[in-house]
């Protein structure tokens, strides 16, 4: 039964007292070399010195034990209360060699010892109890145990340099108030009162002596020594100011061991546990320090797992040395927690260089219980040349947990000594383990990697990984590698070759995040299992940057599948409102096995940048999604959201596969801009978007989509899908609301123009991928181009485009190359200009070269300007070309043509209501006009007119010219429009009743209708709604116009007439018939009203 220091007894006992008055007594200080001194002359000189203070009711009897060496002594008497007993004394020392026996009775369960002199308690021998209690021991001068220093109890062990122990009823056991006080009350112990200068305690040792099992990796402790040791599941407890560990090593097997360094006047906390007792600060603000140096050790491994709790204001770990807490059993681990008010720092590695300072909790080989977790919570973290921190699982039992947070900085800097380990925070799962690995989670302001520092989940078995979650409020950081280039800084998950169980996922919040010089963030498989997802969230930016100085391996973030693995790969995801990748620095989503490759995914509110390659190998910069050489699985697909996207000086974002797996799709859309710029400084990297099939890979290339408002290619830069093996290439396919333009040529290279291409090269199969743009405006100008094009066995695919309008100027063009077949171009857009630019395709292959098929509203040919289909080998015959516009025009040198050098001609086809500037020219009249027969020099452009041909290898092969425009007159009809305008109020009669100044006024639109002049006649052509034409019946003419009158007269023909004046009255001629007269006669006068002539018609 586990003791319990639990009691109740109403006592009378003197030398407890209620107030806790101060002492004036001076404390004794030490500094590490005046102490060393003087311990050393202890060890050498003085005898046991365990001297009673006689303050008790019942004093302390000290007897020497009839031993060789006289320095053993045994402590009976003191004052018991209940299951309590107190001793006090004036010295308590035990030289080497030496043991102090408290001979208590077997049910005594706490015995309490303090010493109310002014000597530290130097203790290098024994100290033994008997049964089952618990020792307090409280000296606040000091206490140091040596190098032989033990115990052998039968519970607890608590040595403080505490003024006093506080009771539950308010009573104190002080070292320091030795006033006697009659009748009082012992409860239970709960807490320690230190004074206002605590005295330090040191535990000095030879050293964990600890090694690696090397066939499980696991820590071999069969030979560590114990040091100062409690039977297992009790508690093992230092509580003073400054607490050091200089090689001194504290062990309690499955129980519990708790450091406590604090400042004056504090009390801290006691309570009952199953495993002995714990400490608590609460509000305590004054911490001390706590040092573990020279391969100093803290081990609580057990059956059932123990418990490590250390609490200060800067603890630190040197020389190897470790806190260790592993589950060895059934049951679950415990908790090793590390609290720290300004710092926790694991420096470096034992003299050997073979064990690391730091902090470890584990699950054993043999174990089935799961581990315990572990926590640091400190304002700052510092892991230094190999300081690690690790929690794992090497059995069937999960991994614990691995916690960190702190609320300054968490940095990591380095690799040890040796070069074999780095500075680390990880979680992992043995190759032989089945039980899962634990999750580490890092809650900070600021992480920094450096040097190669790593940070990692990761599993080697059957179990899965953990995961990695890092939340830090400012920025996260991981730059560079180690001095030798081989280690890199990073944050790591992973399922390890051999592995079957998933990688963990791992997930970063911050503001900033940094990624330099080589240091990367990963997640992968190596084996069967699935890697997890990458995941990084930073409200403001992320940045990746350069390169490592020695290897040249990129900065970056990774989601791999790794050779041999089947398992597969994890999605990364980036949300930021800043994306910059620059200096060859990479964000990659791969697969290099049987696995599919997971999705990269980027969302930038503000904008993404891809700039430039590395200096010293000139790797680019990029965002890639890949299936690698060998792999079969399929390549994941790459998605950029974002307002602006800028791409420049050779960097890439690429999607492509160089297996039989096919490739992913790359979908950009952008709010604002895409704009690609330039191309490497050494010209051999063009900047650009890209998917593509590599040589000899088989799988299919992925879609390219863009979708933005403007699309700006620029300096040599390229849009392109292209296949160089035997897969068939994707589709380009572009979206702008507003603008697409192209513009400009390499600056190292005037003849590689920037480009939209979809493309096959000269040694693949594969089909080539269709191009095609929906956008208001398109421009391609100063040498850039559009084409599709086949060098291969494959077909070209066909360039589409659905504009706005359409401006090629300066060598812009469009153009579609094929060896095989294919390469069609199909434009509409309402308005299309070329101003010496040109639309062109090529074929030297396959049974035809591709067709031109323009729809516009007005095409433009200007300054040499062509739209050509060429056809070049035998039975090639040249590509159609048809035009569906209203208006067309040739000027200054423009051409289309339609010709085979080797074969049939192609056909030209124009419909149109307009034509000018061009004409069509048979083989014959370009032979008379260019004094050859040469069928290779019967090129139009030699002519300095605008021509239109379809020319073959000889008359007989010539290919048709067909221009067809309307039937109709496109003059007819039309109204002649007078040379000087006139005011057109003047051509109305505005009074048809001069005397009555009633008012008229006609207005005409278009022909037909009334005439626009009163001198001209009505005509039958009247527009009426639903086009009939319309007859004048005879009863709406004037007498003195007959229909037979206007039938004679020719439509458009102007009419002469005499000038017409009002009739002034009527008469009747010898025939009876009323004819209306200018002159009033003298008639009976009627009731008719005098009309014009035409006024009423």
């Amino acid at each position: 039964m586990k003791n319990s220091i639990f009691s109740i007894p109403i006592i009378s006992l003197s030398g407890l007292i209620h107030e806790d008055r101060k002492s004036d007594k001076p404390k004794i200080l030490w500094s590490g070399s005046l102490f060393l001194v003087s311990l050393s002359f202890f060890f050498a000189k003085a005898d046991a010195q365990i001297i009673p203070d006689g303050t008790l009711p019942t004093n302390s009897i000290v007897t020497p034990l009839s031993n060789p060496s006289g320095r053993s002594f045994v402590i009976e008497g003191g004052t018991r209360a209940g299951r309590n007993l107190f001793h006090s004394f004036q010295e308590f020392s035990i030289p080497s060699g030496g043991e102090a026996f408290f001979n208590n009775p077997l049910d005594i369960q706490n015995i309490f010892s303090r010493v109310t002199g002014r000597s530290i308690s130097h203790i290098d021998g024994l100290i033994r109890t008997l049964g089952t209690a618990n020792l307090f021991l409280l000296n606040p001068n000091g206490i140091i145990f040596g190098p032989n220093a033990q115990l052998n109890l039968g519970g607890s062990f608590l040595a403080s340099t505490a003024n006093s122990i506080k009771f539950a009823d308010g009573t104190e056991f002080s070292t320091t108030n030795l006033q006697t006080t009659p009748l009082l009350t012992i409860s239970v112990p709960v807490g320690l009162q230190m004074g206002l200068n605590p005295g330090n305690i040191v535990v000095q040792g030879p050293g964990h002596n600890l090694s690696y099992d090397s066939e499980t990796g696991s820590i071999d402790r069969s030979n560590r020594p114990v040091g100062l040791q409690v039977i297992p599941d009790q508690t093992l407890a230092l509580l003073g100011g400054n607490l050091a560990l200089e090689g001194g090593n504290l062990t309690a097997a499955g129980g519990r061991v708790e450091l406590g360094s604090v400042g004056g006047a504090t009390l801290v906390t006691l309570t009952a546990t199953n495993q002995g007792m714990a400490l608590s600060y609460p509000e305590i603000q004054n911490f001390q320090d706590i040092s573990l140096s020279n391969a100093a050790s803290i081990d609580v491994s057990g059956a059932s797992g123990g418990n490590v709790f250390a609490a200060g204001r800067r603890i630190t770990l040197t020389d190897g040395s470790v806190i260790l807490a592993f589950t060895e059993g059934a049951e679950a681990g415990g908790t090793l927690k590390v609290r720290a008010s300004e710092t926790v720092e694991l420096i470096g590695t034992s003299a050997d260089s073979l064990f690391n300072s730091g902090l470890f909790i584990s699950v054993t080989p043999e174990a089935t219980g799961n581990g315990g977790d572990l926590m640091i919570e400190t304002a700052n973290l510092r892991l230094i040349d190999g300081g690690q921190v690790g929690a794992g699982t090497f059995g069937a039992g999960n991994g614990g947990n691995l916690t960190v947070k702190a609320t300054g900085v968490v940095e990591l800097n380095g690799i040890a000594a040796n070069g074999l380990s780095a500075s680390s925070l990880d979680t992992s799962v043995n190759s032989k383990a089945t039980g899962n690995g634990g999750n580490l989670t890092i809650e900070t302001t600021r992480l920094r990697l450096v040097s190669g520092a790593q940070i990692g989940a990761g599993t080697f078995g059957a179990g899965n990984s953990g995961s990695l979650i890092i939340k830090a409020t400012e920025a996260v950081e991981v730059i560079g590698t180690s001095a030798d280039g081989k280690v890199l800084s990073g944050l790591f998950t992973s399922a390890q070759s051999g592995a079957t169980g998933n990688g963990g996922n791992l997930t970063i919040e911050t503001d900033r995040l940094q990624v330099a010089d080589g240091a990367q963030i990963f997640t992968g498989t190596f084996g069967a299992g699935k890697a997890g997802n990458l995941t990084i969230k930073a409200t403001d930016s992320v940045k990746l940057i350069g390169t490592s100085a020695n290897s040249g391996t990129s900065s970056g973030l990774f989601a791999s599948t790794q050779p041999g693995a089947t398992g597969n790969g994890g999605n990364l995801t980036i949300e930021t409102d800043r994306l910059q990748v620059a200096d060859g620095a990479q964000i990659a989503v791969s697969t290099f096995g049987a696995g599919k490759a997971g999705i990269l995914t980027v969302k930038a509110t503000d904008s993404v940048e891809v700039i430039g390659t590395s200096a010293n190998s000139g790797t680019s910069s990029g965002l890639f999604a890949s299936a690698e050489s060998g792999a079969t699985g399929e390549g994941g697909n790459l998605s950029v959201e974002t307002a602006r996207l800028r791409v420049t000086d050779g960097a890439v974002i690429s999607v492509a596969t160089f297996g039989t797996g096919k490739a992913g799709d790359l979908i950009v859309k952008a709010t604002d801009l895409v704009e690609l710029i330039g191309e490497s400084a050494d010209g051999i990297v063009s900047s650009g978007l890209a998917a593509s099939v590599a040589p000899r890979a088989t799988g299919a290339g992925g879609n390219l989509t863009i979708e933005t408002v403007r699309l700006r290619v620029s300096d040599g830069a390229q849009v392109s899908v292209a296949t160089f093996g035997a897969g068939k290439a994707g589709n380009l396919i572009v979206k702008a609301r507003d603008e697409v333009e192209v513009i400009g040529t390499s600056p190292t290279d005037s003849n590689f123009g920037s480009s939209l291409r979809a493309s096959t090269t000269s040694e693949s199969t594969g089909e080539g991928g269709n191009l095609s743009i929906e956008t208001t405006r398109l421009r391609v100008a100063d040498g850039a181009v559009l084409t599709v094009r086949s060098r291969g066995e494959g077909k070209a695919g066909n360039l589409i485009v659905d504009a706005g309008s359409i401006r090629l100027e300066n060598s812009g063009s469009l153009i579609a190359n094929t060896k095989a077949g294919g390469g069609s171009i199909e434009l509409q857009a309402p308005s299309i200009t070329l101003r010496r630019g040109s639309i062109t395709t090529n074929a030297t292959g396959g049974e035809s070269g591709g067709n031109i098929s323009v729809s516009s509203q007005f095409l433009q040919l200007r300054d040499r300007s062509n739209i050509t289909t060429n056809a070049e080998g035998e039975n090639v015959i040249g590509g159609g070309i048809t035009l569906n516009a209203d208006v067309i025009v040739g000027l200054e040198n423009s051409d289309i043509t339609a010709n085979s050098i080797n074969s049939q001609g192609g056909n030209v086809t124009i419909n149109t209501q307009a034509i000018f500037g061009l004409q069509t020219r048979t083989r014959e009249e370009l032979q008379n006009l260019l004094n050859t027969d040469d069928v290779t020099l019967l090129d139009p452009k030699n002519l300095v007119t605008n021509d239109i041909t379809a020319t073959g290898a000889n008359s007989s092969l010539s290919g048709t010219l067909a221009i067809n425009t309307l039937e109709a007159n496109p003059n007819s009809g039309l109204v002649d429009l007078p040379a000087n305008p006139v005011n057109n109020t003047m051509l109305v009669i505005s009074n048809c009743y001069r005397r009555g100044g009633e008012q008229s006024e006609f207005i005409v639109i278009g022909k037909g209708g009334l005439p626009p002049s009163p001198n001209e006649p009505i005509r039958s052509e009247a527009t009426w709604i639903d086009l009939r034409e319309i007859a004048l019946s005879k009863s709406n003419l004037s007498p003195n116009f007959s229909t037979s009158d206007m039938q004679e007269r020719k439509v458009g023909e102007n009419q002469e007439f005499s000038h017409i004046v009002e009739a002034q009255g009527w008469m009747k001629n010898a025939q009876g018939q009323v004819v209306l007269v200018a002159k009033t006669v003298r008639v009976i006068p009627q009731n008719f009203t005098s009309v014009p002539q035409y006024c009423h018609q």
